[in-house]
């Protein structure tokens, strides 16, 4: 009979065995394939971010925006200072043309990581899209003092 030791390791490799072919699968193309191994590991680990969050992504990809908003809020749900789930979140926000909302995603992001090239360069994006509607000269200015004190904060990041 195996100790309760054993049961454990047991599952973790197995719940690391499935998270490695998600990943494997998913590089491959076969989003449908690496969403059933996301699904087996989260059988193991049901409140892990990353796996959550990773789903979030793939059902982005497959255009299944519903099920993407879901996964990205359990992974929030699982652990709020998983800040990648936040970028996540804006993209989806972004892309459905509520940029209000995701620049507060971006900025839960960059609060979390201020390091977040994604993030950084997601926000800028969503702010560049308000100027494109129409905004007024002041807020161009918010942007181009935005971009400028986020390369800033890059150039810093890979100083030598």
């Amino acid at each position: 009979m195996a100790s309760h030791r054993d049961v454990v390791c047991m599952v973790l490799v197995w719940w690391w065995w499935c998270v490695c072919v998600c990943v494997w699968v998913g590089i491959r193309g076969n989003l449908d394939k690496s969403l059933f191994y996301y699904e087996e590991a989260l059988k193991a680990n049901p409140k892990f971010s990353q796996t959550l969050n990773n789903m979030g992504v793939i059902y982005t990809m497959l255009g299944k925006l519903d099920e993407a908003y879901l996964y990205c809020q359990k992974a929030i749900q699982a652990n709020p200072r998983y800040a990648e789930a936040y970028n996540n979140l804006g993209v989806l926000y972004r892309d459905e043309g509520k940029i209000a909302e995701a620049i507060a995603s971006y900025d839960r992001c960059l609060k979390l990581d201020p390091n977040s090239r994604n993030a950084g360069q997601n926000r800028l994006l969503a702010m560049t899209s308000l100027a494109d509607d129409g905004a007024e000269c002041v807020v161009a200015q918010k942007i181009a003092n935005e971009h400028k004190a986020w390369g800033s904060r890059f150039a810093k990041m890979y100083e030598r």
